[in-house]
């Protein structure tokens, strides 16, 4: 059973059934932009700006390294014909799989700061690599590779965590808003060129979140997440997530074709992330307790 044979597919695909497409769906965002507003917004509420910061700096690498190895290794997705296609997206390479290598990113750099157990961020890019599988559109060397690039990036990312951070945070806020006002701009004017790909419009709407969200907040929340019990931690999630989670559905709701409003709903949960949910920790005992 080789990298490129339809045998692991297939098999994945018989062990489930049809009955898994649906939440393999819903399994599957923790690998795209919608997974990084969650891993990102969770790191923020629970540990702090600096580990936000360090989540998008590995986000920023991890895309770069992500598109120039696939530009190099053009791979055909896996065929029609002989595996289900539950899923299409015939217009990008196959190698490697990006849905893998951002959520293992993602995930396995706390894990590498301490934070959560590392074991937690393998498995989620495990999780992710078999959704991908069974929806068809990726081969096995495809989603090894992007466990690999995955963990690799997220340990060298790590290693330079510190310095990150300490650069980040002199930088004085007035340049932290014309930093933000060139990423909205800048994700406003891809608007007009980059098609209609349902995908591209949430990173955009994702972009200019974070170029509004990240010096509002510091200039007018300054968010201190302090060192939360469980229960806290725990409230924190929930609602933090429940917001996103809100967003995600309401741009489900609009389908492929309601473009403008991937990148809305993405503006609007990266804005709560940033702003709305740490402003309401902040201002309640659930922001401010300590464990």
């Amino acid at each position: 059973m080789g990298l490129f044979d339809v045998g692991p597919i297939v098999w994945i695909q018989g062990v489930f059934g049809p009955g898994w497409e649906a939440p393999f769906r819903v399994v599957t965002v923790l690998g795209s932009t919608w997974g990084l507003i969650l891993v990102g917004g969770l790191a923020f509420w629970l540990w702090g700006r600096r580990l936000l910061y360090g989540i998008l700096a590995l986000a920023a690498v991890e895309a770069v390294v992500k598109l120039a190895v696939a530009s190099v290794a053009a791979v055909p997705r896996p065929p029609a014909g002989e595996v289900i296609k539950y899923e299409s997206i015939e217009a990008y390479t196959s190698f490697p799989s990006g849905h893998v290598s951002s959520a293992t990113a993602m995930w396995a750099y706390p894990g590498f700061l301490g934070k959560i157990p590392l074991a937690v961020g393998i498995g989620i890019g495990l999780l992710v690599a078999v959704t991908r599988l069974y929806l068809g559109v990726h081969w096995l060397v495809d989603v090894l590779g992007g466990l690999a690039i995955g963990l690799l990036l997220a340990w060298l990312v790590s290693r330079g965590h510190a310095a990150l951070v300490e650069h980040a945070e002199r930088v004085p806020t007035a340049a932290w808003f014309a930093v933000g006002a060139v990423l909205a701009a800048v994700a406003l004017a891809a608007t007009a060129w980059i098609g209609p790909a349902p995908p591209k419009w949430t990173a955009l709407g994702f972009l200019a979140g974070l170029g509004v969200g990240l010096p509002v907040e510091r200039r007018w929340i300054d968010y201190d997440p302090g060192a939360p019990g469980v229960l806290a931690a725990l409230v924190r999630t929930i609602v933090g997530w429940a917001g996103i989670g809100l967003c995600l559905w309401w741009a489900r709701s609009g389908g492929d074709g309601a473009l403008l409003l991937h990148a809305v709903t993405a503006f609007a949960a990266t804005i709560w992330a940033l702003v709305v949910a740490p402003a309401i920790f902040q201002a309640t005992a659930v922001g401010t307790e300590r464990g």
